[in-house]
């Protein structure tokens, strides 16, 4: 009886195991696929692959299906990743610009720090990327201790994402309902009532005095220039528009200003103007959906000599 007992509850857990892989292959389905045809377009020569990377502004802001119909390409993706730092974008892009297809990319600038979010760890492995690698090669022109601090930190964050489940019981949870965790995401939520967090053409347009070029920026960034000229890759960098961290903008709006014109979308007076509303906005940081419109549209002008 006692044996019985034992593989019936073997039984259970087999079962419950098996139906929770099922639901994860349904729910995770779209980004996977979404991922997979990302993968293809990027080591393809018949087309030029149109890639935005960049944290959860530019997934609630891009929407490749508007400049698909724009600019008249159907090879755009949204890559974006709540949370990505600057860095996590530039391991991305280390790894496309090196694959053999022709490819522009778009790259959100953003402060540099030693967080990974988990859904990185995803897109390394939909795109068969070394992350440890990758990583060694973006930071190795870092200060040594800061060089064992992101490192160390990976370690201990990849270790966690192998052996957690929240990833299975977030996905669970939201079944239904549940948020692509890459790429764009639209929202009808509208709760700020505020456009301080805006940037003013007066910020884009006059160089703060005397501000240096933030030494880690710089390294990332004339790194990624070289291996893109090596492999007939376009970077252009993206500025966020919208800003809570008065110390954290100043440190970009630094990086923006260093770059040369050629390298950088370059927003005008009306660009900002027309997208200074509140009713775009789904919280200070973040646009929503009527947002994210208005601003892919007033963006597709300003990208179409890099399509």
């Amino acid at each position: 009886m006692k044996l019985i007992n034992t593989w019936i509850k073997l039984g259970l857990f087999v079962g419950t195991w098996v139906v929770i892989i099922w639901l994860l292959q349904n729910t995770w389905e779209k980004p996977n696929t979404m991922l997979k045809e990302a993968k293809r377009s990027s080591q393809s020569l018949q087309d030029t692959s149109y890639f935005f990377l960049g944290s959860s502004r530019i997934q609630c802001g891009v929407n490749p299906d508007i400049i698909k119909k724009k600019l008249g390409q159907d090879k755009v993706y949204n890559l974006a990743v709540g949370g990505a730092t600057f860095l996590n974008s530039c391991i991305i892009a280390q790894h496309l610009i090196q694959t053999k297809g022709r490819k522009t990319i778009f790259i959100e600038l953003a402060n540099i720090h030693k967080k990974f979010p988990e859904h990185i760890f995803l897109i390394c492995q939909a795109f068969g990327i070394n992350l440890p690698k990758a990583l060694h090669q973006l930071v190795k022109g870092f200060d040594l201790k800061r060089q064992v601090e992101i490192q160390t930190h990976y370690l201990e964050q990849a270790a966690f994402f192998t052996a957690s489940v929240k990833n299975t019981v977030q996905s669970l949870v939201n079944y239904k309902n549940s948020q692509q965790p890459i790429g764009f995401q639209a929202y009808t939520q509208n709760n700020c009532l505020s456009v301080e967090s805006f940037i003013s053409i007066n910020e884009v347009s006059n160089p703060l005095a005397s501000q240096p070029y933030t030494h880690e920026h710089k390294l990332l960034i004339d790194y990624l220039t070289l291996l893109a000229k090596q492999y007939h890759t376009r970077i252009i960098f993206l500025l966020p528009i919208n800003f809570v961290d008065s110390t954290r903008k100043q440190q970009i709006l630094e990086v923006y200003h260093h770059l040369p014109s050629h390298q950088k979308v370059v927003y005008t007076a009306d660009f900002i103007q027309q997208m200074q509303q509140a009713r775009f906005l789904k919280d200070a940081q973040h646009l929503n959906q009527w947002g994210a419109q208005k601003y892919t549209e007033l963006l597709c002008p300003l990208i179409k000599p890099y399509f």
